[in-house]
């Protein structure tokens, strides 16, 4: 690669500039060729892949499967995908990604300044569309089919199946398998690890239960990551943008019970930076890891701290808290309406991925909240495209004071000296009370 010294214009590669330029729009020059490259795309060459796409020694050509997950799921998995896509494409791998139908290969938040390098990502990573109901063998048949790594971030357990059933299965050298800390289930009043019992409640959570099943009875080298709930610029679907889009109008905030289960978050970002650690980590083999940011935040938390993301008058009063059970008739026609399953806390450690995958996120719950407002809901805002609020039963929630729940503003009081996965009739009087009416 002799001849890319030269840059266009600023300053020269020094190590304070290369910090500056992989944020810049700054270009190389070949003084050979005089062809131009966006300083990201020099660093892959440095790496050993050529500028005619001739591939490194350790190059791995990767396969990541997202799809669709319908009006339910937020579908973070296609916008974590994305960033996958760019980590894998920056570090030099050949990359292709299955998605929905309606899947595109966004721009991410480290792209805005430099369209050269989005154009030149979106070109080099090969992007295959593909309905739930579609055969993904079909799908990749003009594809050489031949894969190092699978990662799995798909919704569905039958998708699984198919991925395990692929020809090129047989022949990868890791399946990376995205599964969520949802699986531990209701009844945790302390941090679960990789080892407590699982209890997956609710559909989702089901499907990767049985996602995770598949993937260990295949025989195939793997490893499962569980992330806390996605946090994911670009999501319009996102958990956030639940609460975003309510402080927005200027609506209340209707919260499922007490409002103080403490709730973890993953930031796409974050993820990526996990799954492409444990694809080369060879000690990841067999494991299961949690991904989940170092600290939580409660329901309540999350309903004021966005507002004061984005600087709203909004306090204790603006909070409505009411029993899921008294609307159960209402969930037949409207979707979930909180983005939380309300199952309890959902807190996990991820000590063993910090240790055996050098794992060290960079958002906690306030900046991946921060960060997700600044690039994509005030984005939306100021081009007019946030999606319509539906309130149908927030209203009925707050014309029915009577079925709503009077919540005292207290501290919670938690033992954590509780054992993990504790069944909760063993550990009834260990001190886990809520201070609710």
């Amino acid at each position: 690669m002799q001849g890319l010294l030269n840059p266009v214009h600023g300053p020269g590669l020094q190590s304070e500039s290369s910090r500056r330029l992989a944020k810049s729009p700054y270009r190389i020059m070949n003084s050979q060729t005089q062809h131009t490259y966006s300083y990201q795309r020099y660093q892959r060459m440095r790496r050993g892949a050529g500028a005619d796409g001739a591939e490194a020694k350790d190059t791995l050509r990767v396969l990541i499967v997202t799809d669709e997950g319908g009006d339910y799921y937020s579908n973070a998995n296609i916008d974590t995908g994305n960033y996958l896509a760019k980590k894998l494409y920056d570090l030099g791998h050949k990359v292709v990604i299955i998605g929905g139908v309606n899947t595109t290969l966004k721009q991410l938040p480290t792209e805005l300044n430099d369209r050269v390098a989005y154009a030149e990502r979106k070109d080099a990573v090969k992007l295959v569309n593909v309905g739930l109901d579609e055969s993904l063998s079909e799908a990749l048949s003009s594809e050489a089919m031949v894969f190092d790594v699978i990662v799995d971030m798909s919704n569905w357990s039958n998708r699984t199946t198919q991925i395990i059933q692929l020809p090129p299965a047989k022949d990868i050298k890791h399946l990376v398998y995205v599964s969520s800390t949802l699986l531990y289930g209701p009844g945790h009043y302390g941090v679960c690890d990789e080892e407590t019992p699982l209890k997956p409640a609710g559909e989702y959570a089901e499907q990767k239960a049985q996602g995770e099943i598949a993937v260990r009875e295949s025989g195939l080298p793997f490893t499962i990551l569980r992330t806390g709930y996605m946090i994911s610029p670009k999501s319009p679907k996102g958990l956030e943008n639940w609460f975003f889009l309510r402080h927005h109008h200027d609506k209340a905030i209707c919260i499922p019970g007490h409002g103080e289960f403490m709730v973890g978050v993953t930031h796409a970002s974050d993820l990526s930076e996990g799954i492409a650690s444990a694809m080369i980590e060879k000690k990841a083999l067999g494991q299961v890891f949690n991904l989940q940011s170092s600290d939580t935040m409660s329901f309540n938390g999350l309903a004021m701290h966005t507002a004061r993301i984005m600087e709203k008058d909004f306090s204790q009063e603006n909070i409505a808290h009411y029993d899921e059970r008294q609307f159960a008739y209402v969930f037949e026609k409207v979707r979930h309406q909180f983005p939380i399953q309300p199952i309890g806390h959902l807190m996990a450690a991820s000590d063993k991925a910090r240790d055996l995958l050098k794992w060290s996120p960079r958002f906690n719950v306030s900046s991946a909240l921060e960060d997700s407002f600044k690039y994509h809901f005030n984005e939306m805002s100021i081009n007019d495209e946030l999606p319509k609020l539906d309130t149908e039963l927030d209203e009925l929630i707050l014309e029915n004071p009577h079925k709503q729940v009077q919540v005292q503003w207290v501290k919670p009081v938690i033992n954590f000296a509780r054992p993990l996965g504790s069944a909760d009739e063993k550990f009834g009087v260990s001190g886990n009370q809520w201070e609710w009416e």
